[in-house]
């Protein structure tokens, strides 16, 4: 040795498939650096990618600030170097030992956190995306449905992942499809993704309103999904509605119903708020194993929704006085909705804003609703 001071550094690029985002490791290293360290400084990055044919869309999320960081870890000074498109570590000597623990640390927190967490992969650029952060998984009790719907759905996707061996004894393809139809905001893709949660899966998301899709897009998208993530096809009367205008075509959309080239043990959910719109010919013939209507909210949806939003909480009243929601006020609210409609049309999506809008003034909740039928 002469004597010269040496150093180690690890670097990351930011870009990630050619988009000036960061990619997977350079977002898992700065997750884990945030949640453990504390940076004293964070910043709001915007994130744009534009595809070839798709409008500009940005991401937004606040990340350790650019510039140098120095923290400890296991007795090194670490300094955390952070540009707009790369990412460094950097400490003295030459042993590499101190990185792998880190490297170690940091996947081993990721996948804690993903134990409570669902990840939606989203479309860019005609490949699949992961994003750095997951989103809590949903407990399906939060999605109201009608009475016995989401126990029948539970129990569907149960038997067909218990009983995996009898369909290769049978030879039967082993998927299942589902079709949620239903109008707007009835809660068709917030129970699919509470679905995904519940059975530990990450769920991906194609919407078939995007113009830019073709046959062999759709076809690559769902091969290369991973395998045991839920699909969660959206819009399907858009794509109708589409086929004229774009390179989707309706023998495209019935390959993918039919399953060609599906892994085994594939979930599939396809969505429509309009199932007149959609040729009978996607949705019968077996290429749908389960149809579920998701309608406008009834009576026991609205009053389980009031009742979750609402029990047992003391509401705080102009900061600082406080009121018990009662039942009487639940009965209240039901009559004012259901007075002169056993079937207003009202969505679940709607109650739930209008409890949102009053949340911190609950027992004025009943003012709000005339404004669920303008």
């Amino acid at each position: 040795m002469d004597g010269r001071c040496t150093s180690l550094t690890l670097q990351w690029p930011g870009k990630f498939r050619g988009n000036p985002c960061h990619g997977p490791m350079y977002g898992l290293i700065l997750d884990w650096y945030q949640e453990h360290k504390g940076p004293r400084h964070v910043g709001l990055q915007s994130c744009y990618w534009q595809g070839k044919k798709k409008p500009r869309n940005s991401v937004c999320e606040f990340l350790t600030d650019t510039g140098k960081h120095v923290f400890q870890y296991e007795g090194k000074k670490i300094t955390l170097e952070r540009g707009q498109e790369s990412l460094s570590l950097t400490t003295t000597g030459s042993d590499t030992t101190v990185f792998r623990k880190m490297k170690d640390d940091v996947q081993r927190f990721h996948a804690i956190k993903s134990q409570n967490h669902t990840f939606v992969y989203t479309v860019q650029d005609y490949k699949w995306v992961k994003p750095t952060k997951g989103i809590i998984k949903r407990a399906l009790d939060t999605v109201s449905l009608d009475y016995s719907i989401a126990e029948e759905i539970i129990n569907d996707v149960q038997e067909f992942l218990d009983n995996a061996e009898y369909y290769k004894q049978k030879h039967v393809p082993y998927r299942r499809r589902y079709l949620f139809h239903g109008p707007t905001g009835t809660g068709k893709t917030s129970f699919a993704t509470a679905l995904a949660g519940y059975l530990n899966r990450d769920i991906c998301v194609i919407s078939l309103g995007d113009r830019t899709l073709t046959d062999d897009v759709l076809r690559r998208l769902v091969d290369d999904a991973p395998r045991d993530a839920v699909i969660l096809i959206e819009n399907v009367d858009a794509a109708i509605d589409n086929v004229a205008d774009t390179n989707l075509t309706f023998r495209g959309l019935l390959n993918v119903a039919d399953g060609v080239g599906l892994s085994d043990g594939r979930i599939i959910v396809l969505t429509t708020s309009k199932l007149d719109r959609v040729d009978k010919t996607l949705i019968d013939s077996g290429r749908i194993d389960h149809h579920q209507l998701f309608d406008y909210a009834t009576k026991f949806q609205v009053e389980q929704m009031d009742r979750n939003f609402h029990r047992q909480q003391n509401f705080r009243i102009f900061r600082n006085f406080h009121r018990q929601y009662t039942d009487e006020q639940v009965q209240q609210f039901l009559q004012a909705i259901f007075q002169h409609s056993e079937n207003p049309q009202i969505s679940p999506a709607q109650i739930q804003n209008l409890f949102i809008a009053y949340k911190h003034r609950p027992s004025e909740v009943i003012a709000g609703v005339p404004s669920l039928f303008e």
